[in-house]
């Protein structure tokens, strides 16, 4: 039960450095003793487990706020230190101060001059809206390019230069002097306030609190003891921290007292700075990590417990662990409906559903309290006054005669109640919908209609699913009303139908379409016994009919539909019903009729179509399928002959990506002939045609041939000497040498065959499984970039700081005409950003999983190249791996020339023999002409390191500094010399067809001063070049240009809205920013996103030091961390009761 607590709502969050009086008065207790529990095994006062930090006993009461163990948080205690200790996180910071101030007087070592350029940039800043979180980040990196002056302006002092040796440990001058903390602290005393800003540091702080002289002790409740079955008391991680600094502290305190050498002082003192910097990050570079004194495993500090994906952000604040959920594995049920759940009854047993006791529902609930015991009942109740009492036996009569309204029952779940159902990866809203449970007995696995697997990305091969039943009223409603099958049966990436009928379901409405057999009147009745009885009732009444007559029963008579293949008039259905056909049908009822209409016709067109199957026709797949008769046969070998045989003729004088395409068309041919002699009664034919499952890629490789395999992108490379694999015999240039299979799977293959279709088939398994990760990666990125955009009461979309980010969703005014989403009001609060990142990345992720179905073959590249092609452009790289312009000359007889011109020419292109002699410093090239040799020299500067000679066809290399890796080095750069062309145009291709010439590689600039070339005709995909020379809008249709490729090429619809809006987001602050950390999120104040997000401990350090603030007004991921209702959809709104008179 959830306790009625009033709580209040967090605006804002602050971040910054204690001080020492803070500490003090934060903390409820000095904690001076290391001990926790003396002989008879009581808490020992001003101990570790002093009780005044909080309770984690049942029963007690906290000595601070008298509170229980669930009413209180714990309080923080604090250590008086005995010699102040530099908090390692910021020995950076410490650094950097002392390094820009000065060692005598504590002032900043700049001329006026420096402090109004700074006061400039601090002011152009807050002019452009940039908040003191990232203007202090700013004049970090400008004071980075700042010089030190050697002497103070203000004291004249000279300043030695101040060495950091990480962690914690600085000296003067190369290690001259050691500075020790006492020193520091003073040091920092001394800069003003006023001066601080210009050191990227928050005024409302002061340097010297990054030393401690006072250290917090977390609560009890965040270091629990734990008792073992054997009575042994096991502490936490932090306490055996603690117990280390205050057992080292107590020492150095008595030490100090006593006089004691200063050599034991400086080990003392050196041993506590090593625990207290432990316990704030145990993996400090150069450091000892400090382990568990039994186990000898490290411990997990105070760092370790923030960061990472297992820290408290990632795996708690923003984790799914939840009560009320159960796991298992999931199995198909085709009768159940699509807005049900088979739940095992044993489940069902466990769950605990809370109902209020009303006057209308108040029999049902006794009959549960009654019922303890028994499947359903009561498990407890909980009364007005908030106690809870559980249901026995003994006083079930007693409680069901008490029971009224305004008590809570917890009950078991039963049929009807409201679930979430779930599966992982949730790529998308879709991977998480609602249900209704249908209690199962005698089953151990979820169960759901197997025409749902699509949305989840699921079969039926061993996978499980999460279920969590939901609790509130205000939860379930909301779930009906917004997450329920009906209401999302059409994809909001592209419009298409998500759930549909599939598999066994097309097969037979293929068949019923084909079928012109007769079944008669009580057959007929018998196929449409699972649908409701109003279908029934459509049948009209005669002797016989056809199987889509029996099919036309469950549309409504006034429902017309004219498509390409299909037709329905009068309530009569005609034409031919395949998977594509299908699902253009179902999508145009859902437009012209209700949700809930087109859900129940999913349902009948799957009852029928099963029924046919089952009770009328049968369908089997057998290897009878898969055998063609000997004239196919024959016409498909003599075909790849022939076609083989050409192709060995050509592929001396072919480039490698024509001779892929010539081979892949050999295959594809193959399939034609399969396709145009097929079996049609063949079951494998069915559901290829039909759509149903495969096609005839794969029934092809089985019976017809494999083809070219694809490995790296390409064909086999050539690894040995003059062959592929050692199994060839050398220089041969045939396709089957480089992994061109004959053969089919039916047949067999020859040795050498299996080996080349084991190499791309694991390929492509590898080259899947390790892009997963990254796709997946590259989803998070995109969802924490775009994860604040939301939709406001206007249609305007802003972000978490209610800037604009674009006035008009769309232009065609697409919210507004969106009836297939049947909003009942305009979607205002929707999360518009985290739609899109799921809608542009969802597809790519479902095409990486899939592609080891096309292992070998070029299909197997569709996810893995359009992931790393579509990453590489949202995160703005510089340089993209696919680099490319297109170049038109102003006059198109320039073609030729000027593709020459462009392509960069290096020295060692030229070259056909190097001779390189180290002893004597001498370099020889030989080229194979002497004009190239001539315009080499021409091409070199004169150089002071080398004399340069030449003698016919040579050039001579005299180098004056003899040395091997001064000679290495020249060399290299000799030959890498780029003497004629564009720098980083690799190549340059003519394209007639299209009057322009295409280039590997980009630099428009250097191509720009080619006086040959148009400059109004200059294309680049490098999006960070396009944005520098021709400005933003050119750079934001050069994104959108690229997207759009990634997706047509890949066969993705995405709507033109979602890509706009992109590019909006990522061109929102006058410069094309990725998806990275130091992208579009570094712009925003949402400190607590960006620690959960990547580099934790850094944006933890920053946040301290420039006092950042966090905004939760419309920040999704913020509010999901503190605990808060996320600010979109329904949580922009709460609901008012107007107060009766």
């Amino acid at each position: 039960m959830i306790e009625n607590i009033n709580l209040k709502k967090i605006e804002s969050m602050s971040f910054g450095l204690l001080s020492p009086e803070m500490i003090k008065k934060i903390a409820v207790v000095n904690i001076n003793n290391y001990q926790l529990y003396n002989e008879d095994g009581f808490v020992i006062p001003n101990g570790l487990a002093d009780s005044r930090m909080g309770v984690i006993t049942p029963g007690v009461r906290c000595e601070t706020c008298h509170g229980m163990m669930n009413q209180c948080y714990g309080h923080f205690g604090h250590i008086e230190l005995s010699r102040p200790i530099i908090n390692p996180l910021f020995a950076r910071k410490i650094h950097h101060i002392l390094s820009y101030t000065c060692q005598s007087c504590g002032a900043l070592l700049f001329s006026d001059k420096k402090k109004q350029e700074l006061n400039a940039l601090k002011n152009r800043l807050e002019i452009q809206g940039k908040s003191l979180n990232n203007i202090l980040h700013m004049i970090d990196d400008y004071l980075k390019l700042v010089e030190k002056p050697k002497t103070c302006p203000f004291c004249n002092t000279n300043q030695d230069k101040i060495i950091l040796e990480l962690p914690w440990d600085y000296f003067f001058n190369d290690h001259e002097h050691n500075i020790n903390p006492i020193q520091i602290r003073t040091w920092l005393e001394k800069v003003k306030t006023e001066d601080l800003v210009y050191l990227g540091f928050n005024p409302l702080n002061r340097p010297e609190w990054m030393i401690f002289t006072h250290f917090l002790v977390a609560p009890l409740t965040v270091r629990p003891t734990i008792t073992l079955e054997t009575g042994v008391k096991a502490e936490d991680d932090l306490t055996h921290k603690y117990a280390d600094i205050l057992r080292i502290n107590n020492y150095l305190s008595a030490s100090l007292e006593k006089g004691a050498p200063e050599v034991v002082i400086e080990d003392m003192w050196s041993l506590l700075q090593y625990h207290i910097g432990t316990l704030i990050d145990n993996e400090l570079s150069r450091v000892a990590v400090a382990r568990h004194p039994s186990s000898n495993i490290p411990l997990n500090t105070l760092i370790q417990r923030l960061t990472s994906k297992d820290g408290m952000f990632r795996n708690n604040l923003l984790g799914k662990r939840t009560d009320y959920a159960a796991r298992s594995v999931i199995s198909a049920d085709p009768y159940l409906k699509l807005d049900e759940v088979g739940v095992p009854e044993t489940i069902a047993r466990n769950m605990g559903i809370s109902d209020v006791v009303t006057s209308r529902n108040i029999e049902e609930m006794k009959s549960y309290i009654l019922n303890s015991g028994t499947y359903p009942s009561a498990l407890n109740v909980v009364l007005p006054t908030g106690s809870k009492r559980r249901i026995t036996a003994e006083n079930k009569e007693e409680l069901a005669s008490s029971l009224a309204p305004g008590w809570i029952i917890f009950r078991n779940a039963k049929d009807g109640d409201i679930l979430i159902f779930n599966r992982q990866p949730s790529l998308h809203k879709y991977s998480v919908m609602a249900f209704k449970a249908k209690v199962l007995p005698g089953i151990r696995a979820f169960r759901f209609n197997p025409v749902l697997t699509s949305p989840f990305n699921a079969d039926f091969d061993g996978d499980e699913m999460n279920m969590w039943f939901l609790q509130d009223i205000e939860a379930r409603a909301e779930a009906e009303a917004l997450m329920k099958v009906k209401y999302n049966l059409i994809s909001a990436r592209d419009g298409s139908l998500l759930i549909k009928p599939k598999h066994g379901h097309i097969s037979s409405l293929y068949l019923m379409s084909h079928d012109k057999s007769l079944i008669s009147f009580s057959q007929a009745q018998q196929i449409l016994s699972n649908c409701s009885f109003d279908v029934i009732s459509n049948l009209k009444s005669k002797d016989s009919y056809l199987p889509l007559e029996i099919l036309s029963a469950i549309f409504p008579k006034d429902y017309e539909y004219k498509g390409k293949d299909v037709i329905i008039k009068d309530g009569i259905i005609s034409g031919i019903l395949t998977n594509k056909t299908v699902g253009v049908l179902i999508k145009d009822f859902y437009i012209k009729r209700t949700p809930e209409e087109a859900a129940k016709l999913i349902e009948n067109i799957c009852n029928i179509s099963l029924s046919y199957l089952i009770q009328y026709r049968g369908f089997t797949v057998g290897l009878s399928d898969y055998v063609v008769n000997k004239k196919v046969e024959n016409t498909i070998d003599s075909f790849i002959e022939t076609k083989y045989a050409e192709a060995e003729k050509k592929i001396r004088s072919m480039k490698e990506q024509e001779i892929i395409y010539e081979l892949d068309n050999i295959r594809n041919n193959v399939y034609d002939i399969l396709l145009k002699n097929a079996n049609i009664n063949s079951s494998a034919h069915i559901m290829a045609i039909s759509g149903a499952r495969g096609g005839y890629p794969n029934f092809g490789k089985m019976v017809g041939m494999c083809g070219q395999q694809i490995i790296t992108n390409g064909r086999p490379e050539i690894g040995y000497d003059g062959r592929a694999i050692s199994h060839i015999k050398r220089d041969n240039t045939s396709p089957e040498a480089r992994g061109f299979i004959k053969s089919n799977f039916k047949k067999g293959l020859t040795p050498r065959e299996f080996v080349f279709a084991s190499y791309s088939s694991r390929e492509s398994f590898i080259t899947a499984y390790t892009i997963i990760p990254e796709t997946g990666y590259g989803e998070r990125k995109l969802v924490y970039a775009l994860q604040d955009l939301y939709m406001d009461d206007k249609n305007i979309i802003r972000d978490g700081d209610s800037n604009v980010v674009t006035f008009e969703y769309t232009k065609n005014k697409f919210v507004e005409n969106l009836k297939y989403q049947n909003f009942d009001c305009p979607p205002v609060g929707a999360p518009v950003g985290i739609i899109i990142a799921h809608a542009l990345s969802e597809k790519i992720s479902q095409s990486a999983l899939s592609a080891f179905h096309f292992a070998g073959s070029s299909g197997s590249l569709i996810g893995t190249m359009a992931s790393n092609d579509l990453l590489a452009f949202l995160e703005m790289r510089a340089n993209p791996p696919k680099e490319l312009m297109q170049i038109y000359p102003k006059q198109p007889t320039d073609l030729i020339n000027l593709a020459d011109q462009l392509v960069q020419r290096k020295i060692q292109d030229y070259v056909s023999d190097v001779k390189l002699d180290v002893e004597n410093g001498i370099l020889l090239l030989t080229c194979s002409d002497k004009a190239d040799v001539e315009f080499i020299v021409k091409q070199l500067e004169h150089s002071k390191t080398y004399d340069l000679t030449e003698n016919g066809n040579e050039l001579r290399f005299s180098i004056k500094k003899i040395g091997f890796k001064e000679i290495m080095f020249l060399k290299n750069r000799i030959l890498r010399k780029i003497v004629r062309g564009v720098p980083r145009i690799l190549e340059a291709h003519v394209l007639e067809n299209k009057g322009c010439i295409e280039t590997r590689g980009s630099n428009i600039l250097g191509v720009l001063k080619n006086e040959l070339v148009d400059p109004t005709r200059v294309f680049s995909n490098n999006i960070i070049e396009m944005t520098k020379i021709f400005g933003l809008e050119a750079g934001r249709a050069t994104f959108l240009e690229n997207i759009n490729i990634i997706f047509t090429a890949q066969g993705i619809d995405v709507r033109e809205e979602f890509l706009d809006l992109l590019a909006d987001r990522l061109f929102f602050y006058g410069k094309p920013l990725g998806i990275m950390r130091f992208g579009v999120l570094a712009q925003k104040d949402a400190l607590l996103t960006k620690i959960a997000f990547e580099s934790p401990k850094q944006n933890i350090i920053n946040s301290a030091i420039y006092g950042s603030d966090t905004n939760f007004k419309h920040n999704i991921m913020e509010n999901v961390i503190v605990g808060q209702i996320v600010p979109v959809g329904t949580g922009l709104w709460n609901i008012k009761a107007k107060s009766p008179k």
